[in-house]
């Protein structure tokens, strides 16, 4: 039985037994028994078994969102699965309904962070100053669920280069990025160094991109998880040692991913082994690549 499959039949019995007066404290309670189902998930090694598992969870979770859609446990679960659920199967493939993903995930989030006082009407009236005043006020509990949309929220921006309404938020992007890496730079495995590579890495000076910048933040992602990130090495290959025409750097990074993190935590495990793929295909596209 599917984690999604177990935990619906356990939602539904309850809410039946319990009565629609009990609603929103089993909403809550689901929220903390997916986060057990998500540290299953992230240890697992099959990437065909994790897709689908993901993709059934992420639309339970939104079923349960509709009806607590500011529910702050629910809402970092239903964020976190769609980011992490664009980037691992669709992004390579399918690039466009990536971006759409990203920008749920995003909406979703923020629509969960209306509380912070400023923080949305800010981001609204694209205000540089009234933002960063708005992030002094994320709570420490409210951090996991600010991390993941801020990611899916650079993940849009990053994938819509064509459109103003994304380009416009660039600076703001940037700003929380930079928050994040102030107030606990080794969350989730680096993760704000993850984010800081990329947004860097990706784009052309003119539009805040800084190549050395992000080579920074990559290596410093490796060193701080301990070289158990892979993703870093592979986004380090992918994004500033192809745009530099580094093959060296680029032929380092990827070499022996396949017996790379062995020994990393188990909610590293299915991340790795995405990264490893990517790492493959990225590698046999060198020639085309390099010039």
């Amino acid at each position: 039985m599917t984690y999604s499959i177990r935990y619906t039949i356990l939602a539904s019995l309850c809410l039946f037994l319990m009565g629609c007066s009990m609603k929103g404290v089993m909403l809550s309670s689901m929220g903390w028994l997916f986060q057990d189902a998500v540290g299953a998930l992230q240890s697992e090694e099959d990437l065909t078994l994790a897709e689908y598992s993901l993709a059934s969870d992420i639309k339970l979770l939104d079923a349960l969102l509709r009806s607590k859609p500011t529910d702050r446990v629910l809402s970092t679960l239903v964020v976190q699965g769609r980011c992490s659920f664009a980037m691992a199967f669709v992004e390579e493939e399918e690039p466009d309904r990536a971006v759409t993903l990203y920008h749920r995930a995003m909406r979703d989030g923020l629509r969960a962070l209306e509380h912070v006082p400023g923080l949305i009407d800010s981001i609204d009236a694209r205000n540089e100053d009234t933002f960063v005043e708005s992030l002094s006020r994320v709570r420490r509990r409210d951090m996991p669920l600010f991390f993941w949309t801020v990611s899916a929220w650079a993940a849009w921006v990053n994938g819509s280069r064509d459109n103003p309404e994304a380009t416009s938020q660039v600076v703001l992007v940037e700003r929380a990025i930079g928050f994040l890496l102030n107030r606990d730079e080794t969350f989730f495995f680096a993760g704000p160094h993850l984010m800081a590579g990329v947004f860097y890495s990706s784009r052309p000076t003119l539009l805040g991109g800084d190549p050395q910048k992000g080579r920074h933040h990559f290596e410093r992602c490796i060193e701080l998880s301990q070289g158990c990130n892979l993703m870093a090495r592979v986004l380090l290959a992918e994004y500033y040692a192809v745009q530099m025409q580094d093959r060296g750097l680029f032929e380092e990074a990827l070499a022996d991913l396949e017996k790379s993190g062995a020994t990393c935590p188990e909610e590293l495990i299915l991340m790795n082994q995405v990264a490893r793929r990517r790492g493959a295909r990225l590698f046999l596209e060198a020639e085309d690549l390099f010039f």
